[in-house]
């Protein structure tokens, strides 16, 4: 999330985002002690370099769904900065937002893994940490399983972290609070692993471009896969998670469901042109790894419903191939960006105003639409 600090607002989750930071690696630290034997002590610098870093989105996302929660119940916190300072002083979120962040890195962990990215936030991902310290010590076996189970291993134990870190709300919640927040937070992880699942099913299906037109991707179907897969976890479900956490009531929490959802698709399409465009620099990531590995994305399916059958066969023959020049990333670019860009840009303004309309007839005090504006604005129309 590209946060300025132009805005009260801003500036704030800047502070508080400092905080988070703190406690996610301390979080860490401390279960990692708690759990490692002798024998395992090479997972703690993968594990730790996990945490490290990383622009907090979840936990954003929590803090802003606590903060709208609270404006409703606690009338006299009369703008944005006194309540997102107030639920970023409360243990429920804060443990909360720790956990969520512990979370994000285990699954970037197991995701790197499935897609082979060699580097995150400039660090060596942790499957090429292991296989590269596999052939340091001279190991026994393939460096490249050595790798996979150790980040595999990784990222579950980093989930442990994650659930351990939440635990620590319930001392401050009700029974049916603390219940709650556990049973949404578990849906959550489930619903990406299973999201997750299905990208990687989608992934394998074949492209195809004949006279005929294109036998492929239907984008309905890639809209479904974003939404359980990444659009409801980026932004929905922390933000609901942050509003149960502070005890909100059924109605708000459903006036932030179905606020955020729309607005989660748009932020994920949003990632996926970042991906296509952005340089690595600008975005923490490689940029050509989607276009390598032959990701499926809703960008990739409008560029071939839109383009002459010339270029979509071309597309495909490039798409998904580990050796590609310079050049023809810049050929797949170029197509992405002449015949499927415009259509996709569209399509997340509609879900942008979607997201909008319903916050704007929502029964919200002023606060708390000041707060979910700020971030449907913010995920929507981020630059990295």
């Amino acid at each position: 999330m590209s946060v300025t600090t132009d805005s009260p607002i801003s500036a704030v989750l800047e502070q508080l985002r400092s905080d988070i930071d703190e406690r996610v690696e301390e979080s860490a630290e401390a279960f990692f002690r708690d759990v490692v034997i002798s024998a395992a002590g090479s997972a703690y610098e993968p594990a730790i370099s996990a945490v490290s870093g990383g622009k907090r989105f979840r936990a954003v996302c929590a803090l802003i769904g606590a903060a709208a929660a609270t404006s409703v119940s606690h009338l006299e916190y009369a703008d944005s900065v006194h309540l997102l300072e107030s639920v970023g002083s409360d243990p429920r979120v804060q443990a909360l937002t720790t956990a969520l962040e512990l979370y994000q890195a285990s699954a970037l962990v197991h995701d790197d893994l499935l897609d082979g990215a060699d580097t995150r936030r400039g660090q060596k991902t942790p499957h090429v940490y292991f296989a590269e310290l596999h052939s340091r010590e001279n190991l026994w076996g393939s460096a490249t399983n050595f790798g996979r189970d150790g980040a595999v291993l990784t990222g579950d134990l980093l989930l442990s972290a994650a659930f351990n870190a939440l635990a620590g709300a319930l001392p401050y919640s009700t029974t049916n609070q603390g219940l709650e927040l556990s049973r949404r937070f578990s849906l959550m992880t489930g619903e990406v692993a299973l999201g997750q699942w299905a990208d990687t099913g989608i992934s394998y299906l074949p492209l195809s471009a004949n006279e005929d037109g294109l036998q492929i991707l239907d984008t309905a179907t890639l809209m479904e896969v974003v939404r359980q897969k990444s659009a409801r976890y980026s932004i929905m479900h922390p933000a609901v998670l942050g509003a149960v956490a502070v005890g909100a009531g059924e109605d708000v929490l459903e006036i932030l469901a179905r606020t955020l959802e729309p607005a989660g698709v748009a932020f994920q399409l949003r990632d996926d042109a970042l991906g296509a465009f952005s340089e690595e620099a600008e975005i923490g990531k490689p940029t050509a790894t989607d276009i390598v590995e032959g990701k499926r994305t809703v960008l990739l399916a409008l560029t071939l419903q839109n383009a002459p059958l010339s270029v979509a066969q071309r597309l495909i023959e490039l798409y998904g191939q580990s050796e590609l020049s310079p050049d023809e990333v810049e050929e797949v670019r170029g197509a992405l960006r002449n015949f499927g860009n415009e259509a996709h840009e569209q399509l997340i303004s509609e879900l942008t105003t979607q997201a909008l309309g319903v916050l704007e007839a929502a029964a919200l005090p002023d606060s708390a639409k000041d707060l979910v504006r700020y971030l449907i604005r913010t995920v929507t129309n981020r630059s990295s």
